[in-house]
């Protein structure tokens, strides 16, 4: 297996990485904080959110999958070299992670705040 051939280089990596989960995960609260404070979703794009959570929900799939599975790691390592480096960091796992977790939780907001929904969900379980 791949290892770094510069102590600096890893720590500079593992900065970097960091920072970066940070601020990509600050990114996410001020959209849930303005509706829970006006109790609205009015601006928002549910297809928007719909697609984010499609999207960060694969990327979730791809970095968990690439850090814990050892068969794929091995698949990787097949494919490309014993001398590459699995290209996902604890950061990324962990930022995919949240990432799913806080567009879920907008997704829920969209529910309980979006007038329109209620009304398709009462109008679709009266047919019952």
């Amino acid at each position: 297996m791949a290892s770094w051939n510069s102590v600096p280089l890893e720590v500079l990596y593992n900065v970097l990485g960091w920072i970066a989960f940070v601020s990509w995960s600050i990114s996410f609260y001020p959209q849930v904080i303005l509706n829970f404070r006006r109790k609205s979703v009015v601006g928002l794009n549910f297809d928007f959110v719909v697609l984010n959570l499609t999207k960060h929900s694969s990327y979730f799939i791809y970095n968990a999958s690439m850090f814990f599975s050892s068969a794929v790691q091995r698949q990787y390592h097949h494919r490309y070299g014993k001398n590459e480096m699995i290209p996902v960091a604890a950061n990324d796992v962990a930022f995919s992670t949240h990432a799913v977790l806080l567009t879920a939780f907008t997704l829920f907001q969209i529910s309980i705040y979006d007038v329109s929904v209620h009304i398709l969900f009462t109008l679709f379980s009266s047919n019952d």
